[in-house]
């Protein structure tokens, strides 16, 4: 839409109103030249049903907005409400079908750097398998910060995770 790319930040500046009625109803409200979440929930009714449909792992990459949409509904959470869940960044989150309904989830961290996006795959230094996961458990993760800083091995530290502008639902994504 018309503010593609554009920070939360930027657009609250040069268009309070639009903005306010954002913040007011972050569902519905319809970004200029975009779609709403509402839009989104109806264009991503037909994958969310050939995902379910699939035997083998699925794996889904795209942009925030539709990434908050499907893990409201893997985590049954209303739809309404998917424009206030933060994601963790670099990390993968795995959606497994649970015994008698419902779904299990586990969070993958794969870059030990949550300052530096940036990874250097040829070194595999930044990269990182744990060798246990259990559902919502983070797997622990020594930054080449925190080991340069001089903390102990077997630390852990938390994904950075998407936060909402102030007070308001973290509303992202390119509409």
């Amino acid at each position: 839409g018309d503010f593609t790319g554009q920070e939360l930040e930027d657009i609250a500046l040069a268009n309070p109103d639009w903005y306010n009625e954002l913040v007011a109803d972050p569902f519905y409200t319809r970004f200029p030249g975009g779609e709403c979440y509402g839009d989104l929930t109806s264009r991503l009714e037909s994958i969310v049903v050939d995902i379910e449909q699939q035997v083998g792992p699925v794996l889904v990459v795209s942009h925030v907005s539709v990434l908050q949409v499907l893990v409201a509904y893997f985590r049954n959470t209303p739809i309404e409400d998917c424009t206030g869940i933060a994601l963790p960044l670099n990390t993968v989150l795995k959606f497994t079908p649970a015994k008698g309904g419902g779904w299990q989830e586990s969070q993958h961290r794969i870059l030990t750097s949550p300052s530096n996006s940036e990874c250097d795959l040829q070194s595999y230094e930044c990269l990182s398998v744990s060798p246990y996961s259990t559902p919502m458990i983070r797997s622990p993760l020594i930054s080449q910060f925190a080991a340069s800083s001089g903390s102990s091995k077997g630390g852990s530290s938390p994904p950075e995770m998407i936060s909402p502008l102030g007070d308001h639902p973290p509303i992202w994504g390119d509409h």
